[in-house]
């Protein structure tokens, strides 16, 4: 009786906290501020310093450093209290989801990544398709690029991710569903769009314009290595919209992987998509998430519409 006395005290002191409490500490450390996070939470400054002040308390450590008029920092602990408090509170969001769902059915909201570059080619028709067979769920997309997703994934910021086949490490689950081979895009002035393929190396001296994003970067040098030639790169940006328009004003050429059903940039300039010459590896399109990961029903519903529309 004495140890069972002893197992309950020592329970106590360890769940010594609230859920509401972290969602405060999480809060604050995201926006760096405590005043932030009141009007982020829409609720009182005493409220939100007094939960982190009862977190520190009876977790017996100090999760802040605060800077007069500087607004907060983490300390060592703080940050590795964060990253825990955020795997916490997604568990507990995904608990909240699926009693829902046994009780409701499908309703809530469900967060899932998606690669940005593959956003506006496949996450329109997912979204109105689910909308249409489940009006109770909520379905919001992130667009991230893969590095934003790996890491979301492992912090639990959501379940699933629609990305290609880079940066897959042994703790992340891929499942391919559709290949997207690399393409040329040239503005339609251009003396190369005369024919019905493009060589790479006719376009090695010509000035390109690069999306530059965290390990895309890698997948198209490893392109250019490949047929063993150095690309002449002009321009670079993260976003696949500024590359189009470039192109098709005539700054230069690129080359992308994701095909948009339109041929226009946002100033009504063309661009021509051609296809290359070489045989060259294809990025793979599919759903990630972590392995061993027990999904809710509102995620295999978001997963079994995707595979339906892109298998």
């Amino acid at each position: 009786m004495g140890w069972g006395r002893d197992v309950e005290s020592i329970m106590d002191a360890r769940l010594n906290f609230t859920l509401k409490q972290l969602r405060y500490f999480v809060l604050a450390a995201e926006l760096r501020s405590v005043t932030q996070a009141s009007r982020a939470a829409n609720i009182s400054q005493p409220s939100i310093s007094s939960a982190i002040a009862e977190l520190e308390s009876a977790l017996s450590a100090t999760l802040f450093t605060r800077h007069h008029a500087k607004g907060l920092s983490l300390t060592p602990v703080g940050h590795q209290i964060f990253a825990e408090a955020k795997r916490l509170l997604a568990q507990a969001d995904r608990f909240l989801q699926i009693s829902n769902e046994l009780v409701r059915g499908l309703s809530g909201t469900i967060e899932v990544g998606c690669l940005l570059t593959l956003a506006p080619l496949v996450m329109p028709p997912l979204l109105k398709a689910l909308r249409r067979d489940h009006a109770s769920l909520n379905v919001k997309c992130l667009e991230l690029d893969i590095k934003e997703i790996v890491d979301g994934l492992r912090d639990g910021a959501f379940e699933m991710a629609i990305t290609y086949n880079l940066n897959i490490d042994a703790d992340i689950d891929f499942r391919g569903i559709r290949d997207f081979p690399p393409y040329a895009l040239l503005s339609r002035q251009h003396p190369l769009t005369r024919g019905s393929r493009v060589d790479l190396k006719a376009l090695a001296d010509a000035p390109m314009i690069l999306l530059d994003l965290p390990y895309t970067r890698d997948y198209f040098a490893s392109i250019f290595e490949a047929v063993g030639i150095v690309p002449n790169i002009v321009y670079r940006t993260r976003s696949p919209q500024m590359v189009r328009s470039m192109v098709a004003s005539g700054m230069g050429y690129s080359i992308l992987n994701a095909r948009p059903p339109w041929r226009h940039s946002y100033d009504d300039y063309q661009y021509v998509i051609m296809e290359l010459s070489e045989q060259l590896p294809p990025l793979r399109m599919g759903l990630a998430h972590l392995k061993s990961h027990a999904f809710t029903r509102a995620a295999q519903a978001v997963m079994d519409e995707f595979k339906r529309q892109n298998g």
